[in-house]
């Protein structure tokens, strides 16, 4: 792991918040699908959250990292509407009739997808929407003539300030927790569950820059290309999970369940099911595999920094 960050941190030529770079790592090394003891088809994409003020680096470690592996679609929340998430159907002109077309979201199955301005969106039911895509799989594109389903299962990170009024975001120091920036944003609860981690980051997420400091050398840029196509290509049938992995992430999950219980469930009955999807990232991540190559093999020191990597980013 450390060897990635510093690799990422010489082709960025500065330190950056680990927690940040790792969180848009792991998303990217996502699996689509996952097979867990008696629960199959499992999602595997990951769907995060970074919070922060102007110039902390959110959008650019995202940007750089889409660069890099040549994937991913930026969306301005902004400019985008339900239908241009979604899809919808227009009218298809003199000949008469209409004609449906699939949203960002549907047309990225399987892929990636950026949502910048999370927060600005133009429509205040979208993040409603987003909550029940990323429940059922599936883009329901509503036609005169009945729906259409067409499957939607994305890897996200949505990126945004704190809450805007008018011209202007209210500054993270000004609230008494970072749950109230997170209700702020997204208000209902399940809103918040369906994401796999929220992060918020106050200060600047990259640091100073250090005179005559050195990093890593990056890999050469189809080396990385090469490993995502790799990760992005592993069927759930490819994905091992030992048993002792399985009752190792159950105990996991119940201990914080436990430990941090409240109306959020930031940490709930199927917190199994987000640890799981950081671990499987993570071992793609590091590429652990076995000797054919083909599979990757989740171990327990992956579903620790799994843990590890969540509790950091919510307990402060």
């Amino acid at each position: 792991i450390n060897d990635n960050l510093n690799r990422f941190y010489g082709l960025v030529g500065h330190t950056y918040n680990p927690n940040l770079v790792l969180l848009n790592e792991l998303t990217y090394h996502s699996v689509m699908e996952f097979d867990f003891h008696r629960w199959t088809n499992n999602i595997g994409a990951l769907d995060i959250m970074i919070i922060g003020e102007s110039r902390t680096g959110k959008s650019h470690t995202a940007e750089t990292l889409s660069k890099l592996y040549t994937v991913g679609t930026k969306v301005d929340m902004i400019n985008t509407t339900k239908a241009g998430l979604i899809g919808g159907s227009n009218s298809a002109g003199k000949g008469g009739g209409y004609q449906t077309r699939a949203g960002i979201l549907p047309m990225n199955h399987g892929g990636l997808v950026i949502l910048e301005e999370f927060g600005k969106a133009r429509e205040h039911n979208i993040i409603d929407l987003l909550t029940e895509v990323k429940s059922s799989g599936v883009a329901r594109i509503t036609r005169v003539n009945g729906q259409l389903d067409l499957p939607s299962i994305n890897r996200r990170i949505a990126i945004t300030n704190p809450r805007t009024t008018g011209s202007r975001s209210r500054p993270i120091a000004s609230y008494p927790n970072g749950i109230e920036i997170i209700t702020d944003l997204l208000g209902k609860a399940e809103n918040i569950a369906r994401f796999d981690a929220i992060a918020i980051f106050g200060d600047m997420a990259d640091g100073d820059i250090v005179y005559g400091e050195t990093f890593g050398e990056p890999y050469p840029e189809h080396y990385y290309q090469t490993k995502i196509n790799w990760v992005w290509s592993r069927t759930r049938d490819k994905i091992i999970i030992p048993k002792e992995v399985e009752q190792h992430t159950i105990n996991i999950s119940n201990q914080l369940k436990r430990k941090y219980n409240t109306h959020i469930k930031i940490f709930g009955t199927e917190s199994w099911k987000k640890i799981m999807r950081f671990a499987i990232a993570t071992a793609a991540y590091v590429v652990s595999t076995d000797d054919t190559f083909e599979n990757i093999v989740v171990k327990k020191e992956h579903v620790d920094l799994a843990a590890k990597l969540l509790v950091d980013i919510y307990d402060n």
